[in-house]
């Protein structure tokens, strides 16, 4: 994560204000919801099912996604499951996180995570010669924006996106190539 110095924001029981004032409605305070992380493990699995070697599966910890979230502005999820999974040689964590089809949905998610990172990781990426190390946010999101699976990198992503037979979306637009 690219440290921006946000503020924390304020927490109600229904969930947390952000700086439009809007309320991001909380999976809770105390954890995730265990119908929401099957849900998350369902698309795991769909990946496995696919050819996608996702090992070791287990809940996100809530704690340090909270903390980090609410830092930022973020909707909390209302579960993430995670895993390892080797592409070209180079092991990412997977993460997907399910949010409601309500609002904030996945999409709200991605676009707030954007409005953070895009600007000043494209400024942070550029080199000299006008290319960019800065992938952008690849992403791949469920059709009902109810999840969200935020791969490393763009080709990793594209993978996910055919196993899910979903699209492969980058939430920061036509970066230059690397």
């Amino acid at each position: 994560m690219l440290g921006l110095g946000l503020a924390a924001c304020a927490s109600s029981a229904a969930g947390t204000r952000t700086p439009s004032g809007t309320v991001a409605y909380n999976a809770s305070r105390h954890g995730f919801s265990e119908a929401a992380n099957g849900t998350a493990r369902g698309v795991i699995d769909r990946l496995q099912r696919a050819g996608v070697a996702c090992t070791d599966p287990h809940p996100s910890t809530f704690a340090l996604l909270r903390t980090t979230y609410v830092r930022q502005h973020l909707a909390l999820p209302l579960g993430a499951v995670e895993c390892s999974a080797t592409f070209h040689g180079v092991t990412e964590n997977v993460v997907v996180e399910v949010f409601r089809t309500g609002r904030p949905n996945a999409a709200d998610f991605v676009d707030r995570k954007a409005a953070i990172i895009c600007r000043r990781g494209i400024a942070l990426g550029r080199k000299a010669d006008g290319t960019n190390d800065f992938p952008g946010l690849p992403y791949v999101m469920a059709a009902d924006k109810a999840w969200v699976l935020e791969p490393d990198t763009v080709a990793f992503n594209d993978v996910i996106a055919t196993a899910l037979g979903r699209p492969a979306r980058n939430a920061c637009g036509a970066i230059a190539p690397n």
